[in-house]
C-alpha cells in the first residue's frame, strides 16, 4: 500500500463503473496504543456495507461472504501498523485497492456504480512533485519528491561528485596532480606552487564543478527547473547560482552532509508545506472572472450537467462538504437529502462532479472555505 504515485491511478479510479463498487475512507492513526482504532474503526464501516446489502434483499450470510476479502484486511495487524492519515480502500469483483491519505478525511462508505475518490483527488491537488538538488562542494545528488515518496531521481547525470569534473579536493593533493601534469607550460615538473595559487586552483575547480552541476541539471530536465529545489548552504548556493542559470530556482538552506535520506524528506515536505499556492491563487481570481462572464458556475446542477456535457475545464471543490442526493439522469437535475440513505439510492454529489470532470480531462483543485464560500463546489467551462 502507498500514497498515489501518478494521475494515472487518479484517472483509472475515476474511469471506473461497475454496480455494487465499495468505497471505504476513514482517518487513521499512525503510531501508538490508538493504532488498534483503525481495525475497530474499519470493522464498524464493514458493518454499513453489509447493512447496505441487506437492505436490498441479500442475507446476512451472503453478504459477508461477499465482503470476505475485506474481513481478512480488518484482521491484519500488520496491515494497520503502517498507515498514514488516512485510508482509501476500493473494492469490486473480489479486488481490493487501497491508498494512503495525506489527510484525515471523515469516514464514509459509499456503494455505487463509481467509486468516492474525492479525497484522493483532493490529494492530488495539494501534492506537490518537486525535484531536489543537494550540493556541497564535493558533491550533487539530484532527487524526487512527490506524495509523500522521496527518493533518489533515476538518470546517469547524478549523483555527481568534483573528482568526476576536476581534480581531487583535497589541496595537497590538487596540487601535485597538477606539478606532475606541469611540464609543458615552462615549468619544472617538480615545482611545488604557493598557498595563494593553491587557493586559485581551488575555487576555480569549485566553479568548473558547479558550471558542470548546472549543465547536468539542464540535460537532465532540458531547461524546465520550475519545481527545483536547490539544498546547501549559503556560500555554496551563492556560488551556484553565479555559476549557473539558477537565479530564481528555490533554495533551502542547510548542510546535506550531515544529514541522511528521511531527514532530508522531512526538511523538504516542510519547506513546501510551508510555500503560498501561487498557482492555486490565480486560478482562484480565473474562477471569479469565468463565473463573472457566464463561462463558470458555483451551482452544483449546473456543474454536473457540464461535466456530462464534457464542457468543464477546471473544477473547485472543497474536499470537506459532503452533499448527499439524487441525480435524475432523464432531467439531469439534482435533488438534496439530508443524509445518504443505506439503500443506495443517494450519492454524494459533489464526488459525482469529481468522478464525470476528470473522465473528460478536467482538472480537480481542492480549495478552502474562503475561496469557495458556502458552496461545495465551482467550475470553470471549456465554453
Amino acid at each position: 500500500m502507498s500514497a498515489l504515485q501518478s494521475t494515472t491511478q487518479l484517472d483509472e479510479l475515476a474511469n471506473h463503473n461497475q454496480s455494487d463498487s465499495i468505497s471505504i475512507v476513514m482517518p487513521t492513526q499512525q503510531s501508538g496504543s490508538q493504532v488498534q482504532q483503525n481495525a475497530i474503526l474499519f470493522k464498524n464501516l464493514l458493518s454499513e456495507v453489509v447493512v447496505h446489502f441487506v437492505s436490498m434483499g441479500t442475507s446476512e450470510h451472503a453478504a459477508e461472504e461477499r465482503i470476505a476479502a475485506l474481513r481478512e484486511y480488518q484482521r491484519d495487524n500488520n496491515f494497520w501498523q503502517h498507515q498514514s492519515e488516512g485510508l482509501a480502500l476500493y473494492f469490486c469483483d473480489g479486488q481490493v485497492s487501497t491508498l494512503q491519505l495525506q489527510h484525515a478525511p471523515e469516514p464514509v462508505v459509499t456503494i455505487a456504480d463509481h467509486y468516492f475518490i474525492t479525497p484522493v483527488a483532493a490529494d492530488s491537488s495539494k501534492s506537490k512533485q518537486n525535484s531536489v538538488l543537494t550540493v556541497t562542494w564535493e558533491e550533487a545528488k539530484l532527487y524526487d519528491s512527490v506524495q509523500g515518496r522521496f527518493e533518489p531521481h533515476d538518470c546517469k547525470q547524478f549523483p555527481v561528485g568534483i573528482r568526476d569534473v576536476v581534480l581531487p579536493p583535497d589541496p595537497e593533493e590538487q596540487l601535485q596532480v597538477r606539478t606532475r601534469a606541469g611540464g609543458g607550460n615552462g615549468m619544472d615538473a617538480g615545482m611545488f606552487h604557493g598557498h595563494g595559487e593553491g587557493e586559485q586552483m581551488i575555487e576555480s575547480d569549485r566553479k568548473r564543478f558547479l558550471a558542470e552541476v548546472g549543465r547536468r541539471l539542464e540535460d537532465v530536465f532540458n531547461r524546465s527547473l520550475d519545481n527545483l529545489i536547490i539544498i546547501g548552504t549559503d556560500e555554496v548556493i551563492g556560488h551556484l547560482k553565479a555559476t549557473t542559470e539558477l537565479s530564481k530556482a528555490k533554495t533551502l538552506t542547510a548542510s546535506p552532509a550531515s544529514m541522511d535520506q528521511n531527514q532530508l524528506s522531512k526538511r523538504v515536505e516542510e519547506f513546501v508545506s510551508g510555500e503560498p499556492d501561487v498557482g492555486c491563487a490565480d486560478r482562484i481570481e480565473h474562477l471569479g472572472n469565468a463565473i463573472a462572464h457566464g463561462k463558470g458556475s458555483k451551482d452544483l446542477t449546473e456543474i454536473i450537467r457540464a461535466a456530462l456535457e464534457g464542457r468543464v475545464s477546471d473544477l473547485f471543490i472543497n474536499p470537506h462538504q459532503r452533499i448527499w442526493g439524487c441525480w435524475n439522469a432523464d432531467t439531469q437535475t439534482a435533488s438534496i437529502v439530508e443524509e445518504q440513505s443505506n439503500n443506495g439510492t443517494s450519492v454524494e454529489l459533489v464526488n459525482l462532479a469529481v468522478v464525470l470532470s476528470l473522465r473528460t480531462g478536467a482538472q480537480v483543485v481542492a480549495s478552502v472555505d474562503s475561496q469557495l464560500g458556502q458552496e461545495p463546489a465551482a467550475a470553470i467551462f471549456r465554453y
